[in-house]
Order: C-alpha cells, then structure tokens, then sequence
C-alpha cells in the first residue's frame, strides 16, 4: 500500500501539478482546466484516482486537498523543486563539489528554483557575467564571498563611489594578502568608508564566489577537482537571495574583521 501511495503521489506529473495547484486553496473544475496544462479527458481520471485515495474531496464541481493530502503535499513539494533545481542542469550538479556548503543549506537547495545557469561567452571566457556587473551596479545591499582572485573584482567591489551602498566583502586569507599587496591603496579607501566591511576567513572554502543583493544572487562553484570553470547560477527570486545570504553569513561568523590595512 505504501509503494501504491508513492506511486500514485509521483508517477504522474498530472497528479502532482493537480496537488500542487490544490495545495493553495480550493478549486473548481473549470478553474483546474483553464490553468493547468492537460486535455479534460487526460485530467478527469487522475483527479478520481486521487479522490479514491480521499486525497482529494470533491464538493459539487470544488476540488480540495484532505487533511492527509495537505500534508503530504507539504512535504512532497520541497522534493519535487530539488529534483526540479538538479535536474534543470544534472550535469552541472554532478560536477560541482558542494562539500563546504553547509548540511541545513544543502537540505534547502529547492529555495534556488527557478535559476539560470550563467554559462561563460566562448569570446569572453574569463569576464564576469554582464547581468552580474550590471545588477551589481543597481544595488543597495551587497554581501559578497570570494575565494580566489578576478581582475574584475577590485574596481566592481573595492571601487564602488556610491557613499549608500553597503558592501559586506568577506576573503579568504590568500586572496586577502593578495589584494593587500596590489591593490593596497583602493583596500585602504574601501576600509574607510562608512558602510563597508571586510572580513578574512581562515577556513579552506571550496566556494568560488557567491554574491546575494537585494536584486539577485549569484554563486560559482569548484567542480570535483577544485577547478572552476566559470559557471554560475543565478536567480532573482526572493528565496534564492536568502539562501545565499545565509551561506555568505554562515562564513561570516567565521572570518575576523578587518579595520586597517
């Protein structure tokens, strides 16, 4: 009976749209055709296989979950948009080597949905993304990781002239000598300025950068030979934001606090 309720739960993407689409509130027949994407003759049978499992309670031409359904769906919708986020680029996932993220933000990696994969231009292969540049620019609220050195970096990060921005800059401790030794003036003028903050982190981050603002976020992960090939997701959806800034602020807490060079 338990694999028959599985089964029934996940084998059809009919039956799972209909139970996602209940999970906010009744519908009725014909609102159900309009939105979801299925022939009448294809939905109707899915909808009786669900009702005879009390799933679903059918009241005149009103569709609504069950107790037991609402709660099966509250804990099948999680699965479904990780399985969506992995599946969208398998290969990239299968690639990337997530050891350093932590286990409560591995279990929220469904929150990415939906993103996309910021693959680099043939011609430009080691230039920053441009939505990334260009969306940097726009915003207010910065909180950004980094773990190994792009050119880019310090005329976008450290050179940022807008007095209202805050930056929340946090550096491994290689690449901070690094900057500290080319680019020790704009370090000194960025440390001064009222609303920026730079941190070290001691830690061996395996995390290529990860960026979260109050417009989007963006991450670049090590693939499984610590190599990076300048892939990125990125998303603008408000739960994404929040997942990457709670990775950036887990390291935070780690990294100690520049005020000088």
């Amino acid at each position: 009976m338990e694999k028959e309720l599985i089964d029934l739960l996940f084998l059809s993407r009919k039956r799972k749209d209909l139970l996602i689409l209940l999970k906010d509130g009744d519908r009725d027949i014909d609102e159900i055709k309009n939105i979801l994407p299925f022939k009448p003759t294809a939905l109707l049978p899915q909808l009786k296989k669900l009702k005879d499992e009390e799933l679903v309670l059918q009241e005149g031409k009103n569709y609504r979950l069950s107790i037991i359904g609402k709660i099966l769906v509250e804990k099948m919708k999680p699965l479904l948009d990780l399985l969506d986020v992995i599946e969208e680029n398998e290969e990239f996932w299968q690639e990337r080597n997530l050891e350093e993220v932590p286990l409560p933000l591995l279990h929220r990696l469904n929150e990415l949905k939906p993103y996309t994969l910021v693959e680099p231009n043939s011609n430009n292969i080691f230039d920053l993304p441009e939505l990334f540049i260009e969306n940097l620019s726009k915003s207010k609220h910065i909180l950004s990781m980094l773990t190994y050195f792009h050119p880019q970096f310090p005329s976008i990060l450290l050179e940022n002239r807008d007095e209202d921005t805050e930056i929340t800059l946090i550096l491994t401790e290689n690449l901070f000598k690094r900057i500290k030794k080319d680019f020790e003036k704009e370090l000194s003028r960025f440390l001064v300025r009222g609303k920026r903050k730079l941190f070290v982190c001691d830690t061996n981050i395996k995390i290529a950068m990860i960026t979260s603002t109050e417009r989007f976020m963006l991450a670049g992960f090590f693939g499984q030979k610590n190599t990076f090939d300048q892939k990125n997701i990125l998303s603008f959806e408000p739960t994404a934001l929040r997942w990457a800034g709670d990775l950036i602020l887990h390291y935070k807490k780690e990294a100690r606090e520049i005020t000088e060079t």
